[in-house]
């Protein structure tokens, strides 16, 4: 082909010289594509990677806020009930209670009581467990020596404010 030109006939050696160079600029130029076109693929490669890591991160801040949001609708429920049990104790107390000066035996009732009813009320997550250290060392508030009425309204008032700063701790951290 160099040959059959008329210019590869008069120069024979700058034409096949220019032939060597076009070749060797096409096969340069091929293996420069085969190399971006293997970058690209890799660069591809990579967003599918990235691409499955945002995904499973997104599952798994989804199922966490769906179980935020599950918890956070528990303690609303809990902080609920314990405002309506509230209520009817202080209904209740409406009602005056005798003033009877009590004896030892009725002190130890009446502390055995505050010694059952709030333990129980930390079993089932209306007080935290500080609460019941300081109810039984008489802490805080606590006194073992109440009327049964006068501690159950206690252990009320003390549970829906622990719920209800359940609640507003949960929801800020929802946020």
């Amino acid at each position: 082909m160099v040959l059959a030109s008329p210019e590869g006939v008069r120069r024979p050696g700058q034409a096949l010289r220019q032939a060597a160079d076009a070749l060797r600029r096409y096969r340069e130029q091929r293996d420069h594509d085969r190399q971006r076109a293997a970058g690209v693929v890799r660069y591809a490669d990579e967003l599918a990677a990235a691409a499955g890591h945002a995904a499973t991160t997104a599952q798994r801040w989804h199922e966490h806020r769906q179980q935020a949001q599950q918890s956070l609708d528990a303690t609303w429920a809990a902080w609920q009930d314990a405002d309506m049990r509230l209520a009817r104790a202080r209904a209740a107390a409406a009602f005056p209670v005798p003033q009877v000066t009590a004896g030892p035996a009725q002190d130890i009732d009446r502390e055995r009581v505050l010694r059952r009813t709030v333990p129980a009320a930390a079993r089932r997550g209306e007080l935290p467990i500080a609460a019941v250290a300081d109810a039984l060392a008489g802490r805080n508030g606590w006194n073992p020596r109440l009327h049964p009425a006068e501690q159950e309204l206690h252990v009320r008032r003390a549970a829906a404010a622990y719920l209800a700063r359940r609640y507003r701790a949960g929801f800020s951290r929802r946020r």
